[in-house]
């Protein structure tokens, strides 16, 4: 392909998504499962065989990682990339991956959590279209609607309107529509000062975490205020911050330091997103349009994923 593709072509039946594992080591328990769950959605799993090396806590070497994303997004016959399971390790990829080739090739990415980071990095040297969402082994259980909402992004050329059936809870109102973003917190936050982080002005930006005190979580955000990055966005949406300490404790402390910080803004501030490590964990599609009503609590995507 010699020109750019903005938007990534549909994902038809019968066709290939790549299994990828750019980040933690796993175990092979769950693999068959996952894969006769892909091809009960009308897709075909495909993997490369040292998808399942382990080099410590990492699923191989850098270099079998690397080689396996290049792979993914360069063979023809692979419309969609779906990572195994996060951990860690993206990030120690992203000055060897080859950006221009990708960016020739562009194909719909999926993956959290650690995977966040390749979002990001995807988005900022790519303009790439991805989907923040459940994992290849942890896929098979999640509800039917996640499942469903899931797989219409990737095959679906039309706007996948309200991401949510609920009413998402409203911190301030107010309407803000711009390019969706979703990201782990603890990703974007070590990403800043990097040329992997995306320019997030006019953006909307939702974030998660997961395991992370009250405090480590108001330093983030802090962080991500004292950078600029609060102030050039168009509004900002909470998903799960899950603890195991007191959640409903934790979660109003959030919530109140997010407005302190966005006051100055004004911008429509929503939480309660049911997106994170949270088994309804649901897909938010980055990289399109939406808009994010503080008056309904509705996160609404305006523009298709797929062409």
């Amino acid at each position: 392909m010699s020109a750019f593709q903005k938007f990534p072509s549909r994902i038809n039946g019968g066709e290939k998504i790549a299994i990828v594992a750019p980040a933690g080591a796993f175990n092979r328990t769950g693999w068959e499962r996952a894969c006769a769950f892909i091809s009960r959605q009308g897709y075909q799993a495909v993997w490369r065989e040292d998808v399942f090396e382990s080099e410590g806590y990492l699923a191989g070497t850098d270099e079998r990682r690397r080689a396996e994303l290049m792979w993914a997004f360069g063979d023809p016959n692979i419309k969609v990339i779906l990572a195994v399971r996060g951990g860690y390790g993206n990030m120690r990829l992203f000055e060897s991956l080859d950006f221009d080739s990708i960016r020739e090739n562009i194909k719909v990415f999926m993956g959290f959590s650690d995977n966040s980071a390749l979002i990001l990095a995807l988005t900022a040297r790519c303009d790439a279209k991805c989907i923040h969402g459940p994992h290849f082994l942890t896929l098979p259980d999640a509800p039917p609607e996640v499942v469903s909402r899931y797989f219409r992004l990737i095959s679906d050329p039309s706007p996948a309107g309200s991401l949510f059936d609920h009413p998402l809870e409203i911190l301030r109102g107010g309407n803000a529509e711009g390019k969706l973003l979703c990201s782990n917190l603890s990703l974007l936050h070590s990403l800043i000062g990097t040329p992997y982080l995306p320019d997030f002005e006019g953006k909307i930006l939702v974030v998660e975490d997961v395991n992370e005190e009250t405090y480590r979580i108001d330093r983030m955000l802090t962080h991500l205020k004292l950078s600029g990055v609060l102030s050039g966005l168009a509004g900002l949406a909470l998903g799960a911050f899950t603890t195991g300490g007191e959640q409903n404790i934790h979660n109003e402390l959030l919530r109140e330091r997010a407005l302190e910080l966005t006051e100055a803004y004004g911008y429509p501030l929503l939480a309660g997103l049911p997106v994170g490590h949270i088994p309804e964990n649901h897909p938010v599609p980055c990289g399109v349009t939406a808009r994010l009503d503080g008056n309904t609590g509705r996160l609404e995507v305006l523009e298709a994923l797929v062409t």
